[in-house]
């Protein structure tokens, strides 16, 4: 694949541009600078989301955790509790229970800003700990999605978190489907950044010198949210490895973007 087409193709004139030597003048050094632990953020959150019914079984989850990520690390856990909401009454019956731990960020997606609180999309690595009725651990995908009401920002997917269990029928194309926000919405996941240190992903995400630079490379087009995560990967290896991704490091990881969103 030539360059062009690659750029064309996988946007990596957006993604990656400490990668390509042509265009790494348009990375700003203020960006670099800002690379690294300075950028932390964190989430919190705690909802209900619903699988298919299978079996008469209404498969519902409450969830919650918390953590601190980077676009290139996490430290985060949390508890679920598993219930068949088919019955009618309380309380319902509970089918299983146990912790989660997020393993590594995959992609994190920033829409907008509103004080401290990020307008985002952030996709995670999990291991789910089953505790009860028997110990059990399996590999998931956990996405979370954070709407700002007030300030009118969405990411255009509703509040809450989706899970997809890869080996079970809890994922897209299983007879469970994945694990979605209820409708209405119940519950809230909050994606921030720390008001006392006033430091945060969105730093490098909604850079205006940078954003000015994107416009004049791509015809006046305004970056998107994923062309924002695409940038805080390049710098995160960036800042990670002492150079920027190569090309087809760039398609490795555009690549397993793909195999991750349609698990």
């Amino acid at each position: 694949m030539d360059r062009r087409h690659f750029l064309k193709t996988v946007g990596a004139g957006s993604l990656g541009l400490a990668a390509l030597p042509e265009l790494r003048d348009l990375v700003a050094p203020s960006s670099v600078a800002a690379v690294g632990h300075r950028r932390r953020s964190f989430f919190s959150f705690v909802s209900f989301s619903q699988a298919n019914t299978l079996d008469g079984v209404q498969h519902r989850w409450g969830n919650q955790g918390a953590g601190t990520f980077s676009a290139s690390g996490v430290e985060a856990w949390g508890s679920f509790t598993h219930i068949d909401n088919a019955p009618s009454g309380t309380p319902k019956p509970v089918l299983a229970k146990g912790t989660w731990t997020a393993k590594r960020v995959v992609n994190f997606a920033p829409t907008g800003t509103y004080g401290t609180i990020l307008a985002s999309i952030l996709d995670l690595d999990v291991e789910v700990n089953r505790i009860e009725p028997s110990p059990l651990v399996r590999p998931a995908k956990l996405r979370l999605v954070c709407n700002i009401g007030p300030a009118g920002i969405t990411t255009g997917q509703p509040e809450g978190w989706f899970l997809s269990i890869p080996g079970t029928p809890f994922t897209k194309t299983g007879p469970g489907g994945q694990y979605k926000p209820l409708d209405p919405i119940i519950g809230i996941t909050h994606i921030g950044v720390d008001p006392a240190t006033g430091t945060g992903i969105e730093v490098v995400a909604f850079d205006p010198a940078w954003e000015q630079e994107f416009r004049a490379a791509h015809g006046g087009r305004a970056p998107t949210p994923q062309d924002r995560a695409d940038r805080l990967w390049s710098l995160d290896f960036l800042a990670l490895n002492g150079r920027g991704p190569t090309g087809e490091e760039w398609l490795a990881h555009w690549n397993e973007l793909q195999a991750w969103w349609a698990t």
